[in-house]
């Protein structure tokens, strides 16, 4: 899965994502708002591509250890 910053509500929702679920991360109605939004979902979004690239390393490592 590759989580994703998404935006909704013409901008004003931050949300990180896949296909399969979301996490809300803030409102961005005012500047200051939003941006804090969109530093946190940037944090969210590197944090959980990094955990899922590390599953799937571990996982596929696992398996060519067996064979």
């Amino acid at each position: 899965m590759i989580w994703i910053i998404e935006k909704r509500k013409q901008g004003n929702e931050i949300w990180v994502g896949t296909h399969k679920e979301a996490i809300f991360v803030g409102e961005g109605y005012d500047e200051k708002e939003y941006k804090r939004s969109m530093e946190l979902a940037d944090v969210i979004a590197k944090a959980l591509n990094k955990h899922e690239t590390r599953a799937i390393t571990k996982k596929f490592s696992a398996k060519s250890k067996k064979n």
